[in-house]
């Protein structure tokens, strides 16, 4: 099965890094993308997983709440740092429910859902 990696906003030395990375990946097809209007190059390009720079904005949140599946990894433009984003299905068991053991169970996931 095919990876499919988008590319954008990074340096072009970075892009170079990628393209090197991947070079020899025969299962790995990498498209960069240009800068700007990302929504309408992820729904061209489809990717599994999307490159980007890190940057003070929240775009890589916008994408995936956007395209749930696709993963977002974040660079750093010394590329020292890295961040995979992801939305995840995530269920666990809360055992028996008593009233403070659902109270506490809402205001956890109340508290995850916020710092979004």
């Amino acid at each position: 099965m095919s990876i499919r990696l988008a590319v954008s906003e990074l340096p072009s030395l970075l892009m170079d890094v990628v393209r090197e990375a991947f070079a020899d990946q025969p299962d790995v097809s990498v498209e960069f993308l240009p800068d700007g209007d990302l929504g309408a190059a992820v729904d061209h390009a489809r990717p599994d997983v999307m490159i980007l720079g890190a940057a003070e904005s929240d775009a890589h949140w916008d994408l995936l709440l956007e395209y749930p599946r696709m993963a977002v990894l974040t660079l750093s433009p010394d590329a020292r740092d890295a961040w995979v984003c992801e939305l995840q299905p995530h269920a666990r068991p809360l055992g028996e429910v008593s009233l403070a053991g659902l109270r506490t169970a809402v205001r956890e996931a109340a508290g995850r859902h916020r710092r979004r």
